[in-house]
């Protein structure tokens, strides 16, 4: 057996083993445990979240920090909401019935206090340059919450290598182009050649439309 056989066999063992009841026990465990020690925020503070978002102030320039409420809600949600909240959904009813969605709600309302624990300690733990901008998120809050200093910076620069590692050629962008790509081909291929369902359309379309999303994100950034 060689490297790359011995990798892949031991990356499909170890998803096995985490990636169904240990990983639904983890996370829920997680939300529920959370939950309670913040006395269930999620409820408590959901119509003044509201009120703080939408209202005239958090749309202006005053104030500190880089952006306004509603910018960092829309900034959250676009980090959060994605391939697994749609294409996710649809498999979960294929797979498991229309029973699927009652569980996932179940696991979302929890799932807000630990989107609350991720925004609290990215804020708390957050650093600011010497321009006045800041920067935050788990590196940050790896790096600088652990009590241990020099594990908290080796294990802050891990996640931050693998994270970008993973937003550039992995989930944070192949999935999701991917997936927008092939859908518009399809309908070109449809439309205007008459293509029947499940047909692949030719190759020029995705290199056209993938051209185009990038060109399309590049102005966004």
């Amino acid at each position: 057996m060689n490297f790359f056989d011995w990798l892949l066999e031991s990356t499909t063992s170890l998803d096995s083993a985490l990636w169904g009841p240990v990983m639904i026990a983890l996370l829920l465990g997680a939300g529920i445990y959370l939950t309670i020690r913040t006395k269930g925020i999620q409820f408590q503070r959901f119509w003044y979240s509201l009120k703080l978002v939408f209202s005239k102030e958090s749309r202006s320039e005053e104030g500190t920090g880089d952006i306004s409420p509603f910018a960092a809600l829309m900034t959250a949600l676009a980090a959060t909401v994605g391939n697994g909240n749609i294409a996710g959904v649809a498999t979960a009813i294929a797979i498991g019935g229309p029973g699927a969605p009652v569980y996932m709600w179940i696991a979302g309302i929890f799932g807000m206090a630990t989107k609350y624990a991720e925004g609290f300690l990215g804020v708390y733990y957050r650093e600011v340059a010497p321009n006045k901008t800041m920067a935050g998120g788990p590196m940050y809050y790896i790096k600088n919450g652990l009590k241990n200093k020099k594990a908290g910076k080796i294990f802050g620069a891990v996640f931050a290598v693998c994270g970008a590692i993973a937003c550039l050629i992995g989930t944070g962008n192949m999935m999701q182009s991917n997936s927008m790509t092939i859908s518009i081909a399809n309908s070109f291929n449809r439309f205007f050649h008459s293509g029947v369902a499940g047909e692949q359309a030719p190759a020029v379309y995705y290199f056209i439309i993938g051209a185009l999303i990038a060109f399309l994100v590049g102005i966004v950034i």
